[in-house]
């Protein structure tokens, strides 16, 4: 992200663009806009009408357009009064992108968010990953990149506070006005995103360790390994290990890629650490990568969404996307490792392996951010918003944000790599 004190910078709008057809299949890139800290504490002469004007303009829009609103539990009539009646008591800018960005939180869903923060503004992701359960609230994950070396193991610790306050109450004060706090959907949810904190606050986790120790934890104090470059490779007892830098966005990593597994092909088997691709990234990276490994044009995703034109019934369109080889097709083992910081692009390639035969995935269930997502921008006002309008699938029938690995690991600790021991096992188990 760039620094809080970038310049303010005015995104192009979307008014004409919502008439002209095929508009889901348009894919706009918004300039992310961050507000300076002078901007931020500045009381302004605030176009309320245009504000108002904005809460209905992205309530219409989100109606219309975003493709899993019928799966979300939402009140919307709370949603059409409440965020309006908020207008009223905004006095600074800050005020008015948080407005807007907690009426985006009401659908308990990362990848809908506005293309702008604050200080104020909530992350949208923590290094650890926490799983509510009838008995409390657990740590159930912890990112790979973090150094864990001087941290004692953190896998199934309850949750006893945050900031000071039990996670409860850290959850039904969470500023969303309209939300079932009671759902344990939301819940879950909601945890993690009071874990990612804001980033004007400070991020103090009190846990139970499973020793029955009590332990502080600052989540700003953990220290993450920077790894260099796009990718990294290693190799265990023959066997090759392809770790992704969260670099499927980049274009350059499909040569990079090549580079390092045309250097493999005498291995027994490769791993692909899909474990930190929680930016995302685009098909193009993707298909590049899984062309490695198909020897025939095969399918890879399935895409749908719902197409409406001059006030017609919606009707649906859907197609099955495919990714041809790409040579020389390496044609041993491959086994995927996923996690929770496996997100958008690294989820569809992680499904999209599944979908291979010799290719198995390994790991947890990942981010789970719903579809393939078009940006819109508010017509009246400066900044837009992400918002997922098709749905994507696995070949097999199963939504993406659902899928779940054919070899589920249940973590048991955060001082060893469970998720890549199992692979390994079962590359060996393949000679």
């Amino acid at each position: 992200m760039m620094p809080s004190g970038f310049p303010l910078v005015i995104s192009m709008s979307m008014m004409q663009l919502k008439h002209i057809p095929g508009i889901l299949r348009i894919r706009i890139l918004y300039v992310l806009i961050f507000l300076s800290p002078a901007v931020q504490a500045q009381d302004s002469n605030l176009d309320l009408e245009k504000i108002r004007a904005g809460v209905k303009e992205m309530l219409s829009d989100i109606q219309s357009y975003y493709v899993y609103l019928p799966d979300r539990a939402v009140d919307w009539e709370c949603m059409a009064t409440s965020y309006l009646a908020k207008v009223d008591s905004l006095s600074t800018q800050e005020d008015v992108l948080l407005l807007f960005e907690y009426l985006l939180d009401e659908f308990y869903e990362n990848h809908i968010h506005l293309n702008v923060n604050t200080n104020a503004s909530y992350r949208l992701s923590s290094p650890l990953h926490l799983e509510v359960r009838e008995n409390g609230i657990f740590l159930e994950g912890v990112k790979r990149t973090l150094n864990l070396s001087s941290l004692p193991d953190l896998i199934g610790a309850q949750v006893l506070s945050f900031n000071g306050l039990p996670m409860e109450e850290q959850i039904q004060r969470f500023p969303t006005l309209c939300q079932d706090k009671s759902n344990l959907e939301v819940q879950n949810w909601l945890v993690n995103k009071v874990l990612a904190g804001r980033y004007d606050q400070p991020r103090m986790l009190a846990l139970r360790l499973t020793s029955e120790e009590e332990y502080l934890l600052d989540l700003d104090a953990l220290v993450e390994d920077k790894a260099e470059g796009l990718l990294s490779y290693r190799e265990i007892d023959g066997i090759g290990i392809i770790t992704l830098h969260n670099s499927l966005g980049n274009n350059n990593l499909i040569t990079a890629f090549d580079q390092t597994l045309d250097q493999a092909t005498a291995t027994k088997g490769i791993l692909i650490d899909l474990r930190n691709t929680i930016g995302g990234g685009n098909t193009y990276v993707a298909r590049g990568i899984l062309g490695r490994f198909v020897q025939e044009r095969s399918p890879y995703q399935r895409h749908a969404f719902w197409e409406q034109y001059d006030k017609g019934p919606k009707v649906e369109r859907g197609w099955m996307e495919y990714v041809s080889p790409r040579l020389p097709v390496y044609t041993k083992p491959v086994a995927v490792l996923i996690n929770h910081w496996t997100g958008s692009m690294g989820e569809g390639l992680a499904i999209g392996f599944d979908a291979q035969d010799g290719k198995t995935v390994f790991g947890t269930s990942m981010a789970r951010l719903a579809g393939a997502i078009s940006n819109f921008g508010l017509s009246q006002l400066n900044f837009g918003y992400q918002l997922p309008t098709e749905r994507l699938f696995h070949v097999n029938g199963t939504p993406r944000e659902k899928f779940i690995p054919t070899y589920s690991t249940e973590l048991t600790s955060s001082q060893k790599d469970e998720t890549m021991e199992q692979a390994i096992e079962w590359i060996r188990s393949k000679e």
